[in-house]
């Protein structure tokens, strides 16, 4: 009998369909980006500069409980873009969440979310902006590079926004993978499944600055949080080589009681010449 392959892709749809995994991950979002969140202030900017329509349908993959996709969307409204948005996600947790905020709100957002992984989704209509916020890690192949093909407006805007790889996340995932059969996509991957498809991109590197979560040797409850999001599991069940190798990460990284890191912006599109298939 073959030994079970864990795959970080599960994991990912597993952790993120427990009420748990879903808290976990906002309350790493606020650790990391604050209230409000300091990734869309800088991030809406660029995105707004970029667009080439006053009226506008966005596609945001893996966009959780929707509460970023819903604060772009004000934010557009209020530069005078109107837009309507479906939202992707695997997690049946942030599915429900964004339909009741929806029904809350009375239908102050025109969002629909559908509860799909992006390489099973499928759509008739095609978008103006497709937004993949932290949400490549997961594919497993080049089947994206087709799905965003099919999706993307021939003048439309991909947004990708990811760790870089040699930064302090992007270590702590490499360190927590390792208990896993399988690793986690990354930027450098998707730069290159990018140009081999004959995308044109741009770059911006962003660089965010947070506490280094260590007290007295050890992690605080925030440092606790964050392990235990990207190992993708409670923290008390991350092996113990694991984990003393992610605390060892944080102490190496902290300068002056924080941790710098980078992640990176990329504004795809087609080329000139292209026809959207």
């Amino acid at each position: 009998m073959k030994p079970q392959v864990i795959e970080v892709k599960q994991k990912y749809k597993d952790y993120l369909n427990n009420r748990e995994g879903a808290d976990t991950y906002n309350r790493f979002k606020e650790i990391l980006y604050g209230t409000p969140d300091s990734l869309i202030t800088r991030l809406l900017p660029e995105i707004a500069a970029r667009l080439k329509s006053e009226k506008i349908d966005i596609l945001d993959i893996g966009g959780g409980d929707g509460k970023r996709l819903r604060w772009i969307m004000e934010l557009l409204k209020a530069s005078g873009i109107e837009s309507r948005a479906t939202l992707v996600d695997q997690s049946s947790a942030f599915i429900e969440n964004l339909h009741r905020t929806i029904i809350d709100h009375k239908q102050q957002y025109d969002i629909a979310p559908i509860h799909s992984s992006f390489e099973e989704f499928s759509s008739e209509k095609s978008f103006d902006l497709v937004m993949l916020v932290h949400s490549i890690y997961t594919f497993k192949d080049t089947q994206y590079i087709s799905n965003i093909k099919k999706c993307l407006k021939k003048d439309g805007l991909l947004v990708i926004i990811a760790d870089e790889p040699r930064g302090f996340l992007a270590k702590l995932k490499d360190i927590t993978d390792k208990s896993y059969d399988t690793k986690r996509k990354d930027l450098d991957s998707v730069r290159t499944d990018l140009t081999s498809a004959g995308f044109v991109f741009e770059e911006q590197s962003s660089i965010t600055y947070y506490s280094d979560c260590i007290e007295h040797g050890k992690l605080n409850e925030d440092g606790k949080l964050i392990v235990s999001w990207i190992a993708l599991r409670d923290y008390n069940d991350i092996p113990k080589d694991i984990l003393d190798a992610s605390i060892e990460h944080f102490r190496m990284s902290s300068r002056n009681g924080r941790i710098e890191d980078e992640e990176s912006f990329l504004f795809v599109r087609f080329p000139n010449d292209e026809t959207n298939p």
